[in-house]
């Protein structure tokens, strides 16, 4: 283990929290313009109909990768948040009490939103979004409702809003790391651990599309060959922005890259008729900003604005509860007689507002209520179940305690 890293400048901080903001408005506006037209839905669920030119159409799809900036910005910040935390015990509670209340909340009032106003009887596209309590349960547990539907013999089960499916990478992604953490809390063990497992991961992803080999499921849904490298990338900037560790930093980029590429290849057959460049093009320039945005760059005062970082703080409840319960309101409101003209705007502002709202008046206080309650618990996991712990003695929880932790996730 090397000494303690400095850390890094606070506008590395701020433009990672300005970038979680554009990623977050960019699916926003996504969902809101496009995704749900008669080209991508077979209907149009928009009362102000398909009003994106038919000329940047072909390209407005790109917005909704802002997902995967979430995934490079996760795994930044996780090399930073277990190196902060004690034990398993101490991760656990620690992401849950980011995750859960909000969470809880907006499943909830996301499923009141569309069974009130009855939108899933309205479009026949929409008649999966009413909402079982099998379906509700799932997605506050972050468990694919497909998966739990396989097993119950009712295939049709989705989640609360589809938005979702990213929780489901995100915890598959946190119980992976944290485990690795806790048996290689080493610096450079741990990065030598996850390039193995990252190998690993992008072979199944060969196996599976390539010589058509069958792989169990339960693999692919440790591994994720699809979104792993993502956070293998993001894991590699840490290591070189904060932790100053160049070599390992390259060679866990260099393992990110190499699936970056293979799953550029297979998801070009998919969305650009096996048109490689396209799709590559994409992932590239997703890295790209990313990269600009851990050093001073011209994008840096467009990720620190206030308004911008302001999206970044409520970036979680934005994503979360903007796509269902908004579409459901461009209806409601379109039923009352808001003029067209003002139901986009209007919605996008409404639900900027909750979320900003769901932040400072449930997502913060009941995050630090819910620390201050479970900490003596944590304490008295940690000494009952040693194992648990990410090293004995001296944690490097309490070493670094003073590392800047960046964009918290």
């Amino acid at each position: 283990m090397t000494g303690t890293a400095p850390p890094p400048p606070s506008g590395h901080v701020d433009a990672l929290t300005g970038l979680r903001g554009v990623a977050a408005f960019s699916v926003v506006l996504a969902h809101f313009t496009i995704r749900w037209t008669e080209q991508f839905n077979g209907e149009s669920i928009y009362p102000y109909g398909d009003i994106v030119p038919s000329w940047l159409t072909p390209s407005l799809p790109v917005l909704a990768f802002g997902v995967n900036l979430f995934f490079l910005i996760s795994g930044f910040v996780m090399v930073a948040f277990l190196r902060h935390s004690t034990s398993l015990f101490d991760f656990t509670v620690r992401r849950l009490s980011r995750l859960w209340p909000v969470l809880i909340l907006c499943s909830a009032l996301t499923t009141l939103i569309i069974m009130g106003v009855g939108i899933h009887n309205r479009f026949e596209s929409l008649q999966g979004w009413a909402v079982t309590p099998l379906e509700f349960v799932s997605s506050i547990l972050f468990i694919d409702p497909a998966d739990i539907g396989r097993m119950t013999g009712n295939p049709n089960l989705d989640w609360v809003d589809g938005a979702y499916w990213t929780l489901w990478v995100d915890v598959r992604f946190y119980v992976l790391v944290a485990i690795v953490y806790r048996l290689f809390s080493d610096r450079k063990n741990f990065a030598i651990a996850w390039v193995f497992i990252q190998a690993i991961s992008v072979a199944i992803l060969f196996l599976q599309s390539y010589l058509e080999v069958p792989v169990h499921w339960t693999a692919g849904a440790i591994l994720q060959p699809s979104y792993l490298y993502w956070f293998t990338l993001g894991m590699a900037a840490c290591y070189y922005v904060q932790l100053k560790e160049r070599d390992l930093a390259f060679m866990l980029a260099a393992a990110g890259a190499i699936a970056l590429v293979l799953e550029s290849v297979i998801s070009a057959r998919l969305y650009f008729d096996g048109a490689v460049l396209p799709q590559l093009g994409i992932y590239l320039g997703l890295v790209l900003v990313f990269s600009l945005s851990l050093f001073k760059s011209p994008i840096t005062p467009l990720l620190t604005g206030r308004t911008v970082l302001l999206l970044g703080a409520v970036s979680f409840p934005l994503y979360i509860f903007h796509q269902r319960a908004g579409l459901t309101a461009m209806v409601f409101f379109d039923d009352l007689g808001v003029p067209t003209q003002l139901i986009l705007p209007l919605v996008t502002a409404l639900v900027v507002a909750i979320a900003i709202a769901l932040h400072f008046f449930v997502e913060r206080p009941v995050r630090q209520l819910a620390l201050k309650i479970t900490g003596p618990w944590v304490n008295r996991a940690e000494h009952k179940f040693a194992f648990a712990k990410f090293r004995k003695g001296r944690t490097v929880a309490q070493m670094e305690r003073t590392d800047a932790v960046g964009s918290q996730p």
